[in-house]
């Protein structure tokens, strides 16, 4: 962390904190909520150098591939066990699946180690668009890493990708 903090990046980080409370006044309009009055969401999570061994492994799957009992670890997500899709071993003759996978994972483009530009959106913003008149914001990406645009590793920090014609 630094010793000295930047003016600008914190107030920044104080206006987006500020204006979080108030996105909630926007809501979604009634007609795209659906019977439980809670917009969709959509989330995908990617480890580029993988997860502790059974972290993300259910301890039962019923014979279509139904979540039947999560282990310890996603005990959290109960709640939502219906609705998740828990996949292993993806691979893609595009990317390698570690860093360069991160860039490829969601879209099957290449991913040249010097390019910005897989080629196409990825699948996160196309169902984001698909979803935008159900909510406000219709995408929001997290990431641990935040190189800038000036960093040769953008790339392989980014999982979500634009059409070319925005």
């Amino acid at each position: 962390m630094k010793s000295n903090p930047n003016r600008r990046a914190f107030l920044r980080g104080m206006g987006a904190c500020l204006s979080l409370p108030a996105m909630e006044s926007f809501g979604a309009p009634e007609a795209v909520l659906g019977k439980s009055g809670v917009p969709p969401r959509l989330a995908y999570l990617y480890f580029p150098n993988g997860s502790a061994e059974g972290s993300w492994e259910p301890e039962k799957v019923g014979p279509a591939g139904e979540l039947q009992k999560l282990n310890r670890w996603m005990a959290p997500l109960e709640d939502f066990k219906d609705d998740l899709v828990v996949t292993k071993n993806l691979w893609t003759p595009r990317g390698n699946g570690h860093g360069a996978g991160t860039a490829t994972w969601l879209t099957g483009g290449s991913y040249d180690h010097r390019k910005n530009d897989v080629g196409a959106p990825s699948v996160d913003q196309l169902v984001a668009k698909h979803l935008s008149d159900s909510t406000p914001l219709p995408s929001l990406e997290l990431s641990t890493a935040g190189e800038g645009s000036f960093s040769g590793s953008l790339p392989r920090n980014c999982l979500s990708w634009t059409r070319r014609d925005v």
